[in-house]
């Protein structure tokens, strides 16, 4: 049947068209396994990382020189010993034993003291270190240690090196104090570990050298100042010596000392001084009590007086009326008042309030007594403090001079004693070799090199590395914007998931025992239903099966075009797959290879592709002629000849033709199609059949080109039946199973490029 045979065959009127597709909205929030997931999928990607970074790491660490180091130890203690007692602290001009915060600050001093400048210096100056080769030069001439040529050391002056040597071991040491302890470590690295301990000791030697001859250096200058201000003193102590014996001998004071007569004048004015004091003293307290005895009298509380109320007679006789007066009151309620007990203790009663008052009038006149008698011996006492403060003034004329030549005599020699002693004490204590700092352990060379540590530096490696991938694996999951699964198809593009075909290992794809093996050029998952019928694959192309046939009503799915995004994404396996399920439920089903550019069909079922169906449209051949038979209720109509012209033979009214009349002779007419993103023939085909069905790998098709064919197909008012959701992993992770498409038309940055590969791809 030519294409003049379908001429006249009118159009299959357009179904409506499905509804645009858009976008959804906010997705839901990353979980765990969003973020797992991809680390499981590129878990090749986590152990390279893990690997390289390590094999990186330990390479760097094996290339790095072998460094050593070598710690000597001091104590450092509050304060050195002192032999000559507390006078030494003259010598070292310090007050006392240092407090507990004056020793921290000390020792913060100490520590960078350690590592200063001029302690340093005084190591590179003076060391000539010794290796195991023999002697070498010095620090600041050693261009191995300064880590420069010795071409370019020769360019710089002697201060130049000195500081470069000193900056260097700056960098090589560190004082570390050991906590809770008196104990400071010194620790200095080197490449050689006989030249580490030789510096480590040589820091600890300076330190003790230069804190010894800072305190040298202030005894000195303090001997040279005591010994000229001793001269001076010596002359100031002669001449306040002679101005005293010239007063002493003007007053006539050699044979009794003026100040044993001022002694006794004075003594007796203190004596009666005193005796005054106590006297006004004494009676201002008599005039006192006497005040507060005579208000208590007047308001009649005179017992209240504490002298009244201190005398023990009086104590008795009111304990003795509290008693009388508690017993009078217990009779009267008991008796009453008329009863010849109670009268007789009211008697009592009477009589000892009587001896009270009569006690205390006798108090009170005592009081009295003693109060003129007090005033009577303050004014004796006033008359002869006066007698005998005349007399001391007179001598304390002459003391006053006298003291104040004596006073003289003695701050002078005081003071000459006092220099005396203290250039004694400084002399002698400069000449003790005494310090509060001491060696405890000297450096010895270390057996094992302190860096780099290669197991360390490994795992540190292993665990950067670990970092690394699954955040490169995360990464490239964030990056990779194919479609993950059927929801995101759902969610984000609207789209109706209609089956799920999972993957299969390529364990399963070979044959069994007794097996035909694929015929040549046919790829093992294409009949994959025939050879493994109860497998999960199968069952999932009999899912895929009853939704089809539910998905619209009777009579309405009789021609389908099975496409894809891209390429290489199983839609041929697909469209086999289904065909020989429908098959097996009875219904008569023709395959139809409508890719007119990369035919796949007849190699799938191992037939030539010498005659199709574009010798059908040419007129070249019948429809019989080219249908093959695969099997009971299948057949199958291959490409022929590939055309020039693909898209315009397919928009023909003979294509319109022939698929009204294949869906005539069959229950279900399926034709695989090209890319639907790529190539415009399946858009041109959804206008002759009843629906198109968009089949989809999943983490290889990218969500753009899955909404580029769907915006395609909607652009003509193609029928969407729904996505099949090819290579889903998700279902059951043990599967493996692929399968591809090869053109020569780019994709893009996603890499979909032509490939000569005509069987399908299988993953492991």
């Amino acid at each position: 049947m030519g294409e003049a045979e379908y001429a006249d065959v009118p159009m299959k009127p357009r179904l409506v068209p499905a509804p645009p597709v858009e976008l959804a909205g906010v997705g839901s929030l990353p979980s765990l396994g969003d973020y797992w997931q991809p680390v499981r999928d590129r878990w090749w990607f986590v152990l390279a990382a893990v690997l390289l970074t390590a094999s990186v790491v330990g390479a760097m660490t094996w290339l790095q020189p072998p460094e050593y180091e070598a710690s000597a130890s001091i104590i450092i203690e509050r304060e050195p010993p002192r032999f000559l007692g507390d006078r030494e602290n003259d010598y070292r001009l310090e007050e006392g034993p240092r407090g507990r915060f004056e020793y921290q600050q000390y020792m913060e001093t100490q520590f960078h003291v350690l590592q200063s400048r001029p302690v340093l210096e005084r190591v590179v100056r003076s060391l000539e270190p010794v290796d195991s080769a023999g002697p070498r030069p010095r620090l600041w001439q050693d261009p191995a240690f300064l880590g420069v040529a010795p071409e370019e050391l020769a360019q710089h002056a002697e201060g130049e090196r000195i500081e470069m040597a000193v900056r260097v071991l700056d960098r090589r040491t560190r004082v570390t104090p050991v906590e809770g302890s008196q104990v400071v470590k010194v620790v200095v690295w080197d490449y050689d570990r006989l030249i580490a301990a030789q510096l480590a000791n040589a820091v600890v030697d300076q330190y003790r050298s230069y804190q010894h001859e800072q305190s040298s250096r202030h005894s000195i200058g303090a001997v040279d100042w005591l010994t000229a201000q001793q001269a001076d003193l010596r002359v100031e102590v002669e001449v306040a010596e002679t101005a005293l014996y010239d007063f002493r001998t003007r007053h006539q004071l050699l044979t009794t000392p003026l100040a044993d007569r001022l002694d006794t004048v004075t003594q007796r004015v203190g004596q009666l001084g005193s005796k005054l004091t106590a006297a006004e003293v004494h009676r201002i307290e008599l005039e006192s009590e006497w005040a507060a005895v005579q208000g208590l009298a007047e308001s009649g509380e005179l017992e209240a007086a504490p002298r009244i109320g201190s005398d023990p007679l009086v104590r008795d006789l009111k304990a003795d009326l509290v008693e009388q007066e508690q017993r009078l009151a217990e009779m009267s309620a008991l008796r009453g008042g008329a009863h010849k007990e109670v009268r007789s203790l009211q008697a009592e009663l009477d009589y000892t309030r009587e001896r009270l008052t009569t006690e205390a009038q006798r108090i009170v006149d005592g009081l009295q007594a003693e109060l003129e008698e007090a005033q009577t011996r303050e004014r004796l006492l006033h008359r002869r403090l006066d007698d005998q403060t005349a007399r001391a003034v007179e001598v304390s004329r002459l003391e006053v001079e006298y003291g104040a030549l004596q006073r003289d005599v003695d701050n002078s020699r005081d003071l000459y004693e006092l220099l005396l002693e203290r250039h004694k004490t400084i002399e002698l204590a400069s000449k003790l070799d005494t310090s509060n700092i001491a060696v405890h352990e000297h450096a010895r060379p270390p057996k094992q090199q302190a860096r780099p540590r290669l197991p360390l530096n490994l795992a540190f490696g292993m665990i950067l590395g670990l970092f690394l991938g699954l955040g490169g694996a995360v990464g490239l999951d964030r990056l990779d914007h194919s479609v993950r699964d059927g929801e995101e198809l759902e969610d984000r593009l609207g789209l109706t998931v209609v089956g799920e075909i999972p993957t299969v290992d390529a364990e399963r794809l070979r044959p069994l025992e007794g097996e035909d093996p694929p015929l040549p050029g046919q790829a093992a998952v294409d009949l994959f239903v025939r050879r493994r019928t109860n497998s999960q694959f199968s069952e999932a192309f009999r899912g895929l099966r009853t939704n089809l046939l539910f998905a619209a009503p009777a009579g309405r799915l009789r021609s389908i075009v099975v496409t894809s995004p891209g390429v290489r994404e199983g839609k041929t396996s697909v469209a086999t797959n289904l065909a020989l399920t429908l098959a097996d439920a009875g219904k008569r089903v023709m395959v139809v290879d409508t890719d007119l550019r990369r035919p796949r069909v007849h190699k799938v079922f191992g037939l030539s592709n010498d005659r199709g169906l574009t010798e059908v449209l040419a007129g070249a051949a019948t429809l019989a002629e080219v249908v093959h038979e695969a099997e009971e209720n299948l057949h199958v109509l291959r490409c022929g000849p590939i055309t020039p012209k693909p898209s315009e033979m397919l928009a023909s009214h003979a294509f319109a033709g022939l698929v009204a009349e294949l869906q005539k002779r069959y229950d279900v007419v399926i034709f695989d199609s090209p890319p639907a993103a790529v190539v415009s023939d399946a858009s041109i085909l959804s206008q002759w059949t009843d629906g198109v069905l968009l089949v989809v790998r999943l983490e290889k098709t990218p969500v753009s080109w899955v909404t580029r064919a769907t915006r395609q197909l909607d652009a003509v008012g193609a029928r969407m039946i729904g996505v099949v959701v090819n290579a889903n992993r998700q279902r059951r992770r043990s599967y493996g199973y692929g399968y591809g498409y090869g053109y020569g038309y780019g994709y893009g940055r996603h890499g979909y490029y032509g490939v000569d590969e005509d069987e399908a791809e299988v993953e492991a």
